[in-house]
C-alpha cells in the first residue's frame, strides 16, 4: 500500500478545467486533495499534505489513502478505533506530565527568588 501511495503522492499542481472543458457525460466526480479539505471528517485524524493526492491516518503509523471511501471505511474499523483510544489515553497521560512539570518549575522559581 505504501508504495503504491508514494506512486500518486506528487508535488504536481492540480489542473483545474473550465466548466466548459467539461465533458457533461462524466458522471464519476472523483475527489481531489482541495476537496479532502471539504470532507466532514474529524480533521484531527486524518491529514492530507498540501499538494499530495495522498491523506494518512495520525492514529495508525504508516496508514494512507487515495480515496475518500477508503478513509471512511478505515474510520469505521475496529482497528482505527483501538488506535484511537490509545492516542487518547496518551495525550492525557502527557498533559498531565505536563502540569505536573509546570507546577514543579513554578514551586522552584518561587523558591528561588524568596531566598
Amino acid at each position: 500500500m505504501y508504495k503504491r501511495a508514494f506512486m500518486y503522492s506528487s508535488n504536481a499542481p492540480i489542473t483545474i478545467f473550465d466548466e466548459n472543458e467539461k465533458d457533461e457525460n462524466d458522471s464519476t466526480n472523483k475527489t481531489t486533495d482541495i476537496e479532502y479539505k471539504n470532507l466532514e471528517l474529524e480533521p484531527e485524524l486524518i491529514k492530507t499534505h498540501p499538494g499530495n493526492k495522498v491523506s494518512y491516518c495520525v492514529c495508525c503509523k504508516g496508514k494512507t489513502f487515495l480515496n475518500k471511501e477508503s478513509i471512511y471505511k478505515h474510520l469505521k474499523s475496529k482497528n482505527h478505533l483501538k488506535n484511537v483510544k490509545k492516542n487518547e489515553k496518551n495525550n492525557e497521560k502527557a498533559k498531565k506530565i505536563k502540569e505536573e512539570f509546570l507546577k514543579r518549575m513554578k514551586e522552584v522559581d518561587n523558591k528561588s527568588y524568596s531566598t
